[in-house]
């Protein structure tokens, strides 16, 4: 618990620099402000999550507690997130070239810069894998703490020279991002090299590998930043910017369900779940606590916040922040049993029922979205992950309950 504890208060740190950001730049620039920046990073995140192949779990599925084969197989791995870090930039900018809402909110500048997040959206979803299967997630929290400073350091100064000019924030956003994942990826360049030469496998394997997780991970992530997306084609920027602002929020409460799942990834890829199986259930419990009791404490500094001066244009948005709150459980679902169907080879499986729950809920977005505008994307992202609590009890049921009987 003393490990969970640390990790929980670098991602509450992660949290806080991410707090003063939504706060900062919806006091500086506004609803309008808040959905160019929500949108930019909506695009440029499914462009990360499309192409990030979810070489993390790949990599751990196919090491596991083999610490040779880690070190052999990592500086391949991490060559081909670089790649396809670049590929992502390309994808979102190309989408941006030839949509003309995108071009509507964002300006060829403001594109450019967010296409430099890619290689942070990209790393976002693969790193922490990384670092929990070579055990080396104090090494990526000391880097987190170190990138997220320079992070609150920029607010400070922006907040300091009252700076009203959103492009100045973007440029210096992406670079740290950037920056911050670039030195992620080159501290494990570095630090672990492999006992003999490292192995050769081609990128087309590896890709082929990563099939199952990498499409059960799309069915999980994707389906929020396409409800902003979608929603920019029916309403406002303003509107646009409360939605994300209530999204942002919530995912800043997921954080403790992402630390988990951090330790949770260490313990299968060390000895597996069922040798951790009494830290499993006290992790669940308090990460759904903590979560919850959050929910009621940050819906009350909303309450407080949004009445002040510069953020009346933010004012409801605590309730659209309870309603997405609801989501918290299914999160909590998917996110302590992700690892435990990756150690029993059965991502097939939960790939295909996670798939459906997606596909049920993008069919019924644009009709929902085109009548009840922002209240039916809230709604439709928490039924979403109602959808996944449910979807995790029948892969229970299948996979583990009725093996046991067998």
């Amino acid at each position: 618990m003393k490990s969970y504890l640390w990790s929980v208060s670098v991602r509450f740190y992660l949290a806080f620099s991410g707090f003063l950001v939504f706060l900062l730049t919806a006091s500086l620039f506004g609803a309008d402000g808040r959905g160019i920046i929500g949108f930019g990073t909506s695009v440029f995140a499914i462009s990360g999550i499309i192409f990030s192949a979810n070489l993390g779990r790949t990599f751990v599925a196919l090491t596991k507690k083999n610490e040779s084969l880690k070190k052999r197989l990592l500086r391949k791995f991490l060559q081909l997130n670089c790649f396809l870090s670049i590929a992502a930039g390309i994808a979102g900018l190309a989408y941006w070239s030839f949509s003309n809402s995108a071009q509507e909110i964002l300006s060829p500048l403001q594109a450019a810069c967010f296409s430099l997040t890619s290689i942070f959206y990209v790393w976002s979803i693969n790193g922490n894998a990384f670092f929990a299967s070579l055990l080396a997630t104090k090494n990526q929290e000391r880097i987190i703490l170190i990138i997220r400073t320079f992070l609150i350091i920029l607010l400070a100064v922006l907040y300091l020279l009252k700076e009203t000019s959103i492009d100045y924030f973007i440029i210096w956003y992406s670079i740290i991002l950037f920056m911050g994942s670039l030195t992620e990826i080159l501290y494990l360049y570095m630090h672990h090299t492999p006992d003999g030469n490292s192995i050769i496998t081609p990128n087309t394997e590896i890709l082929k590998d990563s099939f199952f997780h990498h499409f059960d991970f799309l069915s999980f992530n994707v389906f929020p930043l396409f409800l902003t997306v979608l929603l920019a084609s029916y309403v406002n920027k303003s509107e646009v910017g409360r939605f994300n602002f209530a999204l942002q929020i919530t995912n800043l409460i997921f954080l403790f369900s992402t630390t988990a799942n951090i330790r949770l990834t260490t313990y299968v890829s060390d000895v597996g779940y069922k040798a951790r199986l009494a830290q499993f259930t006290k992790l669940f419990w308090a990460t759904l606590s903590l979560s919850m009791f959050s929910v009621l404490v940050v819906s009350l500094v909303l309450n407080w916040v949004t009445a002040r001066l510069h953020f009346e244009q933010f004012r409801g948005v605590e309730w659209l922040f309870i309603i997405c709150g609801l989501s918290i459980p299914g999160y909590i679902s998917y996110q302590f049993l992700s690892p435990i169907w990756i150690e029993l080879h059965k991502q097939k499986q939960a790939a295909t029922v996670h798939g459906l729950n997606f596909l049920l809920f993008l069919i019924l977005s644009p009709c929902v979205i085109a009548k009840f505008k922002v209240a039916g994307a809230v709604w439709l992202f928490t039924l979403f992950h109602c959808g996944l609590i449910l979807s995790q009890g029948f892969l229970y049921q299948r996979l583990i309950i009725n093996h046991k009987h067998n």
